[in-house]
């Protein structure tokens, strides 16, 4: 079996700990209800968003408090965890994250214990691109502690620990303020169930790019290839040149924007409008071949009249598509 890339480092944690011994260091209040935790997520920075990849690469903190009355003579002191309990939190779709502060934790009066950590890098994350470019996407920052069950930990979020920076650096999209919400979980393999949070935000993406430099281009790209409809059908060779020169414009696009987005098995609607502007121009293309062949035959009074309806039926086809693709 193969496993999806951003399960691998929960699975391999859950695999490495499964053997160690439980109570080494033992969670506060074990025995008398799950310990409560308060965990905050805090979106410091989206530098970009990959669709072709399906990954995002953040900076974003994690903020974690709970109580241990256990560690209230050592207020004011900074442990290493391992040597206190702390929730072994693990990042959900982890595709390449760093930490950047150390592990450890802070001690205050009463035993009120903190923990910071913040991660940099790329996260996994899956999108639904059919009505790309005109498309909003939801993301989400998760967490989860694969060594505690529900009975252990109760998660709740942390009073001005989750928001999101007002100065993301992320181009082509606008992103909206987030929410944070219990999230608990699950593992595939065996249906277990662990605590979890998370943070989930929208993100519109910006569509004046895709307009000026792809749609417009490409609809020009069609208009210029029913100049067919207006040469003199018995200089066909002119037609002909006209309506290949534009079918290959458009495969050059169709690569491009191939790039821009995962190879799905559906249509985008900018597929659709790619694709369909690439049978209007392939049928200028055949028109162009027939009404050559009628004034080669001496039709050509009949080709003239087949040029002139086109000048109407494919404006109106261009108009059909283009509310198609992105209005309806």
């Amino acid at each position: 079996m193969t496993w999806p890339r951003h399960l691998v480092p929960l699975v391999a944690t859950v695999l490495l700990f499964a053997a160690v011994p439980t109570g080494a260091v033992e969670r506060p209040g074990a025995g008398a209800g799950p310990t409560e935790v308060e965990v905050g997520l805090y979106l410091v920075d989206v530098v970009s968003i990959d669709d072709a990849t399906q990954t995002m690469e953040v900076d974003f903190a994690l903020l974690a408090h709970w109580k241990d009355p256990r560690l209230a003579a050592r207020a004011g002191t900074t442990i290493p965890v391992g040597e206190a309990w702390a929730p072994n939190f693990q990042v959900i779709g982890d595709a390449g994250l760093r930490l950047v502060r150390p592990e450890e934790v802070r001690v205050g009066e009463g035993g009120e214990v903190e923990y910071v950590q913040r991660y940099v890098g790329k996260l996994a994350h899956r999108i639904d691109v059919t009505d790309f470019p005109f498309d909003e996407q939801d993301f989400t920052l998760a967490v989860a502690t694969p060594l505690e069950t529900p009975a252990d930990i109760a998660m709740v979020e942390y009073d001005g620990g989750t928001g999101q920076s007002g100065d993301l650096s992320v181009v082509g999209w606008v992103v909206e303020p987030g929410r944070w919400m219990r999230a608990p979980y699950r593992f595939p393999p065996t249906g277990e169930e662990f605590p979890g949070a998370a943070y989930t935000f929208r993100a519109k993406r910006e569509r004046g790019y895709y307009l000026w430099k792809v749609i417009v281009p490409l609809s020009l790209v069609v208009f210029m290839s029913w100049a067919v409809f207006w040469i003199d059908p018995a200089n066909s060779g002119s037609q002909i040149s006209v309506a290949v020169t534009s079918v290959l414009t458009l495969i050059a696009y169709r690569f491009v924007i191939g790039g821009m987005v995962p190879p799905v098995s559906y249509l985008t609607r900018m597929d659709a409008f790619v694709l369909g502007a690439s049978l209007l121009v392939f049928f200028v293309l055949a028109e162009a071949v027939w009404t050559g062949r009628l004034a080669a035959e001496g039709h050509e009074a009949r080709a003239v009249r087949i040029d002139r309806w086109c000048r109407i039926v494919f404006p109106t086809a261009f108009v059909v598509l283009v509310v198609y693709a992105f209005a309806l």
